[in-house]
């Protein structure tokens, strides 16, 4: 997998790049006021070689650079304690409650806890590496999807997969939902029955649109009519949109055709099927919106309380959504309430996790940083690029020199050379830097370099303690020390 690859694959994780995609980017009559979020530098193509002569070193506590200039910056420092949180959580139940809830199930039971260390590919063909560093599973299947707890989804035809642990061995596996209520059909109608079989909500149904999501669903009644129902299947508003999503921080998405080429009316067909077999990023499961289709949400009582009739709304996060009117952006929370007041905004970048949010002001042309807990600024615009890494840090370039520095009060760690790049963190402490397709290091949030290697030309982030590294046109996967545990030998190497 490319440097390319992973640096999208990581920024879209972590970053929301993902809402160039994901935004309705046309208005009302067809004008584009939909702005780029992924700039130029995280999208760079990098040519990928391999230098003859090999250069490896450990380091300890070696500081990227030295003589920080000074840069007048007066924000206060703003730390969240766990206090705080739970007060805030109270009060937004429905954004930050749910998004700690779901974060927190992602990390609980991961691949390692079972002895799987990386699903790992050799030709056409996935196998699976403990902890250990030695094959588990032998490269066997044409696909092999992670589920969770240690379960894979493995087979060499579509229509053919079964579930396996990591060696191999069947198991059973059942899809969780979350409110434990399974869609069933019966006589060409559909009901639900909980996790026991037993009929919940008679199938009185002529198709179920989503399942149920924070206690609710969207169901097509006998009749024809879109409505939303409780898990005791009673009614709780009607839903006349052309399409509806799944409740998620306390709203559901709901998206209309507007007028766009020369008058036509144009909507994109969005089937999604409500029993799902793959896994995907608990932050980038939205469905692609195309020309012609606006979003705006609606709250658990089917008021609307983000229009879809704005010019531009991206897609829900934990914390909010952005927001674009008549040249201004803003940042709106889920109960419709205003985080960041419109302004003369161009949107650069979002960390999911850390809750900051890059803009740039159209007036000076510089970027700075915003909180998402309570919309304070803390990093005025005094830069001329900003790329989010995690870990409450950012590699920032102003006039000329680069430097990384500390999302929560502007604090300038270390400085860097002028084309630096880096890969975004994970889960840890560590990450990489690189310069072009060499010159890769680790280094810790501290800006201090851990280990070198000349002859490394790409790698992943760092995913409990581990990343994947190509060398010498081969994966192979190192921890946070610089130690191999799988030497490079195989054609991809994903982390579990």
């Amino acid at each position: 997998m490319k440097l390319k690859e992973k640096l999208w694959i990581s920024c879209t994780m972590a970053m929301f790049s993902y809402l160039l995609l994901g935004q309705t980017s046309y208005a009302e009559y067809g004008t584009t006021t939909a702005t780029r979020i992924q700039r130029e530098e995280h999208s760079e193509s990098i040519s990928v070689h391999t230098e003859n002569s090999t250069t490896q070193t450990t380091e300890s506590s070696t500081h990227i650079g030295v003589g920080v200039p000074s840069i007048n910056i007066s924000i206060p420092n703003i730390v969240i304690d766990k206090e705080t949180l739970s007060k805030i959580d109270v009060q937004r139940r429905n954004a930050l409650a749910s998004y700690k809830a779901t974060y927190s199930k992602t990390e609980d039971g991961h691949f390692q806890e079972h002895g799987y260390l990386a699903r790992i590919k050799k030709g056409k063909k996935w196998g699976i590496v403990g902890t250990d560093g030695q094959l588990t599973m032998d490269p066997t299947y044409k696909i092999l999807i992670p589920k969770e707890n240690g379960v894979l989804y493995v087979g060499n035809k579509k229509k053919e997969l079964s579930y396996v642990d990591g060696n191999n061995n069947p198991v059973t596996y059942e899809k969780k939902s979350e409110d434990a209520l399974i869609p069933f059909k019966e006589k060409g109608l559909y009901g639900f029955k909980d996790s026991k079989g037993h009929i919940v909500i008679k199938p009185v149904y002529k198709r179920i649109v989503t399942e149920f999501s924070e206690g609710i669903a969207f169901v097509i009644t006998a009749g024809g009519h879109q409505i939303a129902i409780n898990t005791e299947g009673t009614e709780i508003f009607n839903a006349p949109y052309e399409v509806v999503m799944p409740f998620q921080y306390g709203v559901a998405e709901y998206r209309r055709s507007v007028n766009t080429f020369k008058g036509s009316t144009f909507l994109s067909s969005i089937i999604s099927n409500i029993i799902y077999d793959t896994e995907t990023d608990r932050f980038n499961s939205y469905t692609p919106v195309y020309n012609g289709i606006k979003r705006g949400y609606l709250n658990h009582e089917g008021e609307i309380v983000i229009d879809s009739k704005n010019d531009v709304v991206y897609p829900m996060t934990p914390y909010g959504t952005i927001v674009q009117n008549n040249g201004l952006t803003s940042f709106i929370t889920a109960d419709g309430q205003v985080l960041i007041p419109p302004g003369h905004y161009t949107v650069g970048s979002i960390h999911i996790t850390d809750g900051y949010l890059v803009l740039r002001d159209d007036f000076s042309k510089k970027y700075g940083v915003f909180e998402l807990i309570y919309g304070k600024q803390v990093v005025p615009f005094l830069y001329d690029d900003i790329q989010l890494l995690g870990q409450n840090r950012f590699i920032a370039k102003h006039n000329y020199a680069t430097y990384l520095v500390d999302s929560t009060n502007g604090r300038l760690i270390a400085t860097l050379p002028v084309n630096q790049k880096a890969v975004p963190f994970d889960d840890g402490e560590y990450t990489w830097i690189f310069m072009g397709s060499s010159n890769f290091a680790i280094i810790d949030s501290e800006g201090h370099i851990v280990f070198r290697d000349s002859d490394i030309t790409d790698a992943g982030p760092f995913k409990h303690g581990y990343s994947p590294v190509k060398k010498n046109k081969k994966w192979g996967v190192i921890d946070t020390k610089g130690t191999w545990i799988i030497e490079p030998q195989y054609d991809d190497v994903e982390i579990l």
